[in-house]
């Protein structure tokens, strides 16, 4: 048991030695780096802490004020692609073709996402302990 808990600490020890290398040579690049988005963007830091308190209230209600206009659009939307399948007939051949490169590329993404949720296997999902 004690071996293992000497090559624990052997190993804290080198990943805390990687760890400072990585400080020393990061910190500076990642302070420099945010003091300089924060002097371009110092026009938006809000510095009156009344109006931060409100500021996630105004976010959300702002958003959510515009969820009648966008079911108006996907309404309308709908409405427009009810219309064409009702005169299907009606559809030219490349508006057809279109439609089904559509159909095809969503089910080669589908496919896809299918493979590498399997773990990049054809075959079917691995399952622990079976």
């Amino acid at each position: 048991m004690s071996a293992y808990v000497n090559q624990a600490k052997k190993l804290l020890c080198e990943a805390g030695k990687q760890a400072s290398k990585l400080s020393d040579v990061g910190m500076p690049y990642i302070v420099n780096t945010y003091k300089t988005t924060m002097e371009q963007n110092a026009k938006y830091v809000v510095k009156d802490p009344a109006q931060a308190a409100v500021l996630h209230k105004q976010l959300l209600y702002t958003n959510l004020a515009k969820i009648p206009a966008t079911i108006e659009h996907a309404t309308a939307e709908y409405a427009v692609v009810k219309k064409t399948a009702m005169n299907y007939n009606e559809l030219s051949l490349s508006q057809v073709g279109t439609g089904a490169l559509f159909a095809a590329e969503t089910y080669a993404w589908f496919c896809l996402g299918e493979f590498v949720g399997r773990g990049f296997t054809l075959t079917g999902y691995q399952v622990p302990g079976m």
